[in-house]
């Protein structure tokens, strides 16, 4: 009897590290332009386990509406472990057998073991920024009307269901509070959307303008929110600015 409680413990055990191995990795892809667009987006990923992985992607337009067939492969054959596929957004029109999309889109990207994604944006000047760094509740580099650089905050949900509400404020460099605070910055942002609000649209709503930097911070953030921080430098270069350390 001790030995057959002692097989089906074994069983079990080698069943729920199957069940793990086999269960799906999430990652997500914030900002991917079109093939048409003029800046380009180059999406790398980077399949950190010790197994070799195929992934597959969902893509999704600004408005959250899904383009192509969920889960299609975005290679072929299998990424071994350490390494890297580089994907551009041609690939992606290939591997969901669609014409070019109208926007950046969100692609949802699935593996079986852990990995990491990085998007290279080629401005039209030829610099390099990486577009998949984002946020959840603040973001810092909102450059104010003494500066001729535009900002562009995109609000983005990564869930299945809408955001509704969305408040927020803003502080200059003193760290006071610029017009109204915890205004309805969005009123609505549907599940797996994501929309654009530059500084001037930001001022519009809190009914005043700001000199300096100022910083964002969204009242209860939604736990599905990201907010992707770039800057128009010169009119001709996209840089993300989401990027930063907190002290502890």
């Amino acid at each position: 009897m001790l030995r057959i409680i002692t097989l089906v413990a074994l069983f079990l055990v080698i069943s729920f590290q199957e069940q793990v191995q086999a269960e799906t990795t999430t990652g997500i892809v914030y900002l991917q332009t079109t093939s048409t667009s003029q800046n380009i987006s180059y999406t790398h990923l980077l399949n950190t386990s010790d197994e070799n992985q195929q992934f597959l992607g969902t893509l999704f337009r600004s408005d959250g509406f899904q383009i192509g067939e969920q889960d299609q492969p975005l290679h072929s054959g299998e990424i071994a472990p350490k390494g890297r596929l580089v994907i551009s957004s041609e690939d992606i029109e290939t591997a969901f057998r669609i014409d070019p999309w109208s926007g950046p889109a969100m692609l949802e990207v699935k593996g079986t073991g852990t990995f990491e994604l990085m998007t290279k944006l080629t401005s039209p000047s030829g610099l390099v920024s990486n577009t998949n760094c984002v946020r959840q509740e603040r973001v810092h580099n909102i450059g104010g009307f003494d500066q001729t650089d535009m900002t562009y905050i995109r609000f983005i949900n990564i869930g299945d269901t809408p955001i509704k509400n969305i408040r927020g404020s803003l502080y200059d460099d003193d760290g006071n509070v610029v017009g109204a605070t915890s205004l309805i910055l969005i009123a609505e942002l549907p599940a797996k959307a994501h929309v654009w609000r530059n500084r001037n649209q930001l001022s519009s709503t809190i009914g005043d303008t700001w000199n300096g930097t100022a910083s964002l911070k969204i009242d209860n953030a939604d736990d599905n929110l990201r907010l992707l921080n770039l800057n128009f430098i010169n009119s001709e270069t996209f840089f993300n600015f989401s990027c930063y350390e907190t002290g502890q």
